[in-house]
């Protein structure tokens, strides 16, 4: 995550919603030709990058198949770090704030 760089969210109050919403805007992102071509060049790169499509595909209850490499995206790249850990803020001296996202191996919870 950390060549995709930060998550910003820039607003005079944020809210715990603005957080999570920018979070999964940011997750949503498709896989550029560039890190498709560095997965592909991984060993079992393709395999493990098709299996964590699928599964977001399946925990979401009707999202179709990902099957062309244009619809990958960079949460098939977390492999089955897709469990949110919370988020652990850190005060700057310049007055802004960063948090930093945890995440945890494991499904993600099916709402019935």
């Amino acid at each position: 995550m950390k060549e995709w760089g930060p998550i910003v969210v820039e607003k005079e109050k944020i809210t715990v919603g603005d957080v999570l919403d920018a979070i999964w805007e940011y997750l949503q992102q498709p896989l550029t030709e560039d890190e498709y071509g560095r997965i592909l060049a991984a060993p079992d790169g393709l395999r493990n990058l098709a299996y964590t499509a699928h599964q977001r595909a399946k925990d979401s209850f009707g999202l179709r198949l990902v099957t062309q490499r244009n619809e990958f995206k960079r949460v098939d790249v977390l492999g089955g770090h897709r469990k949110f850990q919370g988020l652990r803020p850190v005060a700057e001296n310049d007055m802004t704030w960063k948090a930093f996202l945890g995440l945890l191996p494991g499904p993600v919870p099916q709402f019935t």
